[in-house]
């Protein structure tokens, strides 16, 4: 059964998490599609290790998004929480609670 957390947690629950991999599923907006997605949230690709700049990081807090490294598709991408249907942290699965 998923742990239910609230969008304000979820940022402190990426940043304490023991495994550099993690995993989301999220709908798709513009077309409505469920999508899965294996990413890193260290901040940095596998090739170059420089960390996303902090302004990124704000921006993403403003907006209620991550951006995170895909591992499938070797590229940055968004995950905006208010799409989320499940995020799989250290194991755990949760389901986010947006206001």
């Amino acid at each position: 059964m998923a742990k239910q957390v609230n969008l304000a947690d979820v940022y402190h629950l990426i940043s304490k998490a023991k495994s550099n991999y993690q995993f989301v599923e999220f709908v798709k907006r513009t077309t409505g599609e469920v999508r899965y997605m294996v990413y890193r949230v260290s901040g940095s690709d596998d090739r170059s290790g420089e960390s996303l700049p902090i302004h990124r990081v704000v921006d993403d807090i403003k907006a209620e998004t991550l951006t995170v490294w895909d591992l499938n598709k070797a590229a940055y991408r968004r995950i905006n929480f208010r799409e989320v249907t499940k995020l799989v942290i250290d194991q755990t699965e949760y389901t986010i609670i947006v206001p």
